[in-house]
């Protein structure tokens, strides 16, 4: 969630089908600079747990599930942090101002089967747009967003409603299937600066809190699968 005072919340989720069996994942991250962890669980067959997070390095931690994982299974060790400075650059462009965003996952030494980074941006939609195809190019266009080269992906918009404030936000899904070990996933959004207000904004909706169900793909920032 890309908020509209330039801060940010993450959603990440890693999705492992074990081979062998581990307690913990040596290392994770980098995370964000400023960045402050508010949740970290591992889930299995819908059960909830607590890790342990150790940092080995600058912004990159140990992740430590407290118990030994099985072959065969599948987990998902979810981290939800927020970066409390502001993670866009200013910039005029088309002689307009507009502010850059452009956030990477984490990169891992393994193949992943697939990935996917999703924004909830800090642009109200119109009430009445509450499906994805409602997002039309031409829309877009209007809000004046852009973005950089997704030729690669599988992508489109898609808002996000908040059923409490009764208001809808532009959001873009972005994913891609068996990427390579290292592959350098970069997202990068072109959003004008009359959508941030660079301190509390009143209207933007509240983060939603961790809860203790397993994450999906729909409330996700970060989402890699590895096989």
């Amino acid at each position: 969630m890309l908020k509209s005072d330039g801060t940010m919340e993450v959603e990440y989720n890693l999705t492992f089908l074990e081979h062998g069996s581990r307690d913990r994942i040596r290392k994770l991250g980098p995370f964000d600079e400023g960045h402050k962890i508010e949740s970290a669980v591992i889930i299995h067959d819908s059960e909830v747990k607590t890790v342990k997070l150790s940092e080995a390095e600058v912004g990159i931690y140990s992740v430590l599930f407290g118990y030994s994982t099985v072959p065969g299974e599948r987990y998902t060790v979810s981290i939800t942090y927020s970066v409390d400075r502001e993670v866009v650059i200013e910039q005029e462009m088309f002689g307009e101002l507009y502010f850059i965003f452009a956030w990477a996952p984490f990169q891992w030494s393994l193949p992943i089967e697939k990935e996917t980074v999703m924004v909830v941006m800090p642009v109200e939609l119109p009430s009445d747009i509450r499906k994805p195809e409602q997002i039309t190019q031409e829309l877009i266009d209007n809000l004046g967003i852009g973005y950089g080269d997704l030729s690669s992906y599988k992508w489109s918009f898609y808002p996000t409603v908040d059923e409490t404030m009764g208001k809808s936000w532009l959001s873009i899904y972005i994913s891609k299937t068996n990427l390579e070990p290292y592959y350098h996933f970069v997202v990068e959004l072109y959003i004008p600066s009359k959508y941030f207000t660079l301190g509390p904004s009143p209207t933007f909706p509240s983060p939603i809190k961790p809860t203790v169900t397993p994450p999906s793909p729909i409330a996700s920032y970060g989402w890699a699968i590895m096989a």
